[in-house]
């Protein structure tokens, strides 16, 4: 890892193409403003684990199509703020689901992993979205 790349207390780097890609932070605080990227990120905080709530109970029921329309609404909420652990694990998730499971038990943990991961990489991105320069 570069010195001076920004990173997660995970470990997950946004600039090695792992976690978050912060130039979706940067374009919504360009377009919006500071407190509309804000806005956004608090949204998908919010919204995101009813969504796995949903994705987990259809799954449990083997509700497969069920399983992959929460999983492609993850896709879309993780690629409108640029974490693209969780796109693209929950992508994954969705694909499977799509093809009328099963999804295994390690595919929804690496999905929960990078939800885990995400508070501190938005956080860490919108330090550089609303400030041009990496966090400390």
């Amino acid at each position: 890892m570069a010195s001076g790349t920004p990173q997660t207390p995970q470990g997950a780097t946004m600039a090695d193409g792992r976690g978050l890609d912060p130039t979706y932070l940067q374009d919504l605080a360009e377009s919006g403003g500071e407190s509309f990227v804000r806005d956004v990120v608090r949204t998908f905080l919010e919204t995101v684990p009813p969504r796995v709530a949903t994705l987990r109970a259809a799954l449990g029921t083997g509700d497969f199509a069920a399983a992959s329309r929460a999983a492609h609404s993850i896709v879309s909420s993780a690629a409108m703020v640029g974490l693209t652990d969780v796109q693209g694990t929950a992508r994954g998730v969705e694909s499977l689901a799509a093809q009328g499971g099963p999804v295994p038990p390690h595919q929804v943990a690496a999905l929960d992993q990078a939800l885990a991961d995400a508070p501190a990489l938005l956080e860490q991105g919108l330090r550089v979205a609303v400030k041009g320069k990496p966090g400390p």
